[in-house]
């Protein structure tokens, strides 16, 4: 029995969905077409590894040099400042023309030098804005303007140096050091312009002072060249201070340019695995959707034969494990394509836990383990179909991986929640392996590939479809104690118009229904076609078989009879596909004829074209049981329509 006290004790692992998870954060990217057309050159070709090679080997930014984007950035920063500077030295200028007590001439003659100075830096400010240039030059030009500002309020220490009156000298003085001191942020971007200022600023007003006649000139000429030093210094620092900033987001951005190619590269690596793996299922599909169609056949002749028939379980058995197998794949597929949607609505929690309780209780019994069920008479808001498969997959798991004591299965309301929680008295799972385990094909203690305990595949399908219905999947596990996983619903009001399953097939009400119908089969696998036509025929169907479209065309005018239903594989010959090809017959014969589709493609494209159609879709491996209830009920959708 589980024990409820020790599990609230075990580490818990919330479990987000896959649209849940953080996405990475990018920023703006330099361009990387050469690398971008190398590399996309190899995944063309699958070649991931060479992909990989070149990435590392081609750099970030062949076109720059770090020196390079460094003095492009500090142009940037001096121009982005300089609006702000010309235009507050330029009304400090006329401020100090006005209240200097000289002769007007020269007062006029320095601000209109200034004015002079200030538009030139401002037609070099917009003609960089305009052309957006990149070029060294620049930021000389930008030096260059701030040495001829700095030699205009250089002139003024002379030219508006009043001798008579030492007020108006520490008026000029203490502007000049302002000035200065505004320097040091508006240009420390490039040290040569910065110092081309400060000295060309304050080294005239120095010397106007050292010149005078008292101790307290020789103050000032002293305090004005320790101010420069110190300016000098301070501007140094803030410099480099600039400088390490501007390499530390380069650094960044050359990280995340990486990070984003590297992840690219995985994306299309896994695209490529996809391709992989859906042509290789499609091609093993083939001959086990064959077998299991010949196995049926060869049944109705070894009725009367019980080691043949044997034999023949064990076959069908085998058949029916790698179809398992193989519709692992499709389902994970299928989640990825986006074909699948949850359809939530008030539905009941007992029936499905009833059904899960009557299908896994003799294989519980069977491995020695009990199981028991507690139901609840709670609503909730969830896609029925879904629900079940994840309880399902829960269920299947922990009687897999239990090999003494019991599962136990039950719900608790959480405010306007409740939690289905699936317990087991199992090994355990490690802290580490709490989100691994929801990856695919992520096995725990399976390093020889046991196919009986699967591919990894039933909580990778859990989380899509949990995700689906936006419900909370949790793990709390302790190691050689057991496992509780749990999925968090909604609570719901009971609604009369709920329904289990709209889209299950309904009983066979007329077993000899497809007695004597004409059925056309379509698929480029001759081995697919006799197998096909075998089981159909068991059916007591008539079959006329052809490869593509073609060839049945010719094949129904030589019968002079429009076939009741059409079978034809997805994929044909020749780049025909069954959607092509039902669409010619029913243009040729003039009638909406039914038919069913048959797949073994596993990618999601093509499940998704498939799915859009609107026909049935059989998944290969069919079974046989399968394919005559879906052929049945089309027919019987055909006759009810015609009446």
């Amino acid at each position: 029995m589980v024990d409820f006290e020790h599990a609230r004790r075990n580490e818990t692992t919330v479990v987000r969905p896959l649209s849940d998870r953080p996405a990475n954060r990018g920023s703006q990217q330099p361009k990387l077409e050469n690398k971008v057309a190398i590399v996309s050159a190899h995944l063309q070709h699958d070649d991931t590894t060479a992909a990989a090679a070149t990435l590392n080997a081609v750099p970030l930014a062949p076109e720059r040099t770090v020196a390079q984007r460094q003095l492009i950035e500090q142009t940037a920063l001096l121009y982005r400042n300089a609006p702000i500077t010309l235009g507050g030295s330029l009304a400090m200028a006329a401020i100090l023309a006005a209240a200097i007590p000289v002769a007007p001439q020269l007062r006029l003659a320095w601000f209109a030098a200034m004015v002079l100075v200030t538009a030139i830096r401002a037609l070099l400010v917009l003609r960089y804005r305009r052309r957006s240039c990149e070029d060294a030059r620049w930021v000389r030009h930008s030096a260059l303007g701030s040495l001829a500002s700095g030699m205009a309020w250089g002139t003024a220490g002379v030219l508006l140096y009043d001798a008579h009156s030492l007020a108006f000298q520490l008026l000029l003085w203490l502007t000049l050091l302002g000035m200065a001191s505004s320097s040091v942020y508006a240009l420390t971007a490039y040290l040569p312009a910065l110092y081309a200022f400060l000295f060309s600023s304050l080294l005239p007003v120095a010397l106007m002072q050292a010149f005078g006649a008292d101790r307290a000139h020789w103050v000032l000429a002293s305090m004005t060249l320790l101010y420069l030093a110190a300016t000098v210094a301070f501007g140094w620092n803030f410099h480099r201070l600039l400088v390490d900033s501007i390499l530390q987001r380069f650094e960044n951005d050359d990280l995340i340019v990486r990070l984003q190619r590297e992840k690219e590269l995985a994306e299309q690596a896994n695209a490529s695995k996809s391709r992989f793996l859906a042509a290789a299922s499609h091609d093993l599909r083939q001959p086990v959707h064959a077998i299991a169609l010949f196995v049926e056949q060869l049944r109705g002749h070894l009725e009367d034969r019980i080691e043949p028939r044997r034999v023949l379980d064990y076959i069908e058995r085998s058949i029916d494990e790698m179809g398992g197998l193989f519709n692992a794949l499709l389902d994970i597929s299928r989640l990825d394509a986006g074909v699948v949607s949850a359809h939530s609505q008030p539905m009941p929690v007992r029936p499905v836990l009833d059904r899960l309780q009557t299908l896994f209780l003799p294989i519980a019994a069977q491995r020695g383990l009990r199981l028991r069920v507690r139901c609840s008479g709670a609503w909730v808001q969830a896609d029925p179909v879904l629900l079940e498969q994840v309880l399902a997959n829960l269920l299947s798991n922990a009687i897999k991986f239990t090999t003494s004591g019991g599962v136990l299965v039950g719900c608790r309301r959480r405010g306007p929640s409740l939690t289905v929680q699936v317990w087991d008295t199992g090994r355990g799972i490690a802290s580490l392996h709490h989100e691994q385990v929801f990856e695919e094909f992520f096995q725990i203690d399976n390093p020889e590939r046991d196919r009986t305990k699967g591919l990894g595949l039933g909580l990778s399908i859990v989380r899509r479809m949990a995700g689906l219905m936006d419900a909370k999947l949790e793990l709390r596990s302790v190691e050689q104690r057991g496992s509780m996983f749990s999925i968090t619903l909604p609570l719901a009001a009971p609604s009369p118009e709920f329904t289990a399953d709209p889209t299950a097939l309904a009983p066979l009400q007329a077993p000899n229904r497809l007695r004597d119908k004409l059925i056309a089969v379509v698929d480029d696998e001759a081995l697919i076609r006799q197998a096909l036509q075998g089981a159909l025929e068991r059916f007591g169907c008539r079959v006329l078989c052809a490869d593509g479209s073609g060839e049945m065309l010719a094949a129904l005018k030589r019968c002079g009879e429009t076939p009741a239903a059409v079978i034809t594989d997805y994929r044909l010959r020749a780049g025909e596909n069954g959607l092509d090809l039902l669409q010619r017959l029913r243009e040729a014969l003039r009638q909406d004829i039914p038919a069913i589709l048959l797949t073994g493609d596993t990618a999601p494209e093509r499940i998704r074209e498939a799915q859009q159609s609107g026909l049935p879709i059989l998944h290969k491996p069919v079974a046989p049981a399968r394919l005559r209830s879906l052929l049945d009920a089309i027919l019987r959708e055909t006759e009810v329509n015609s009446c």
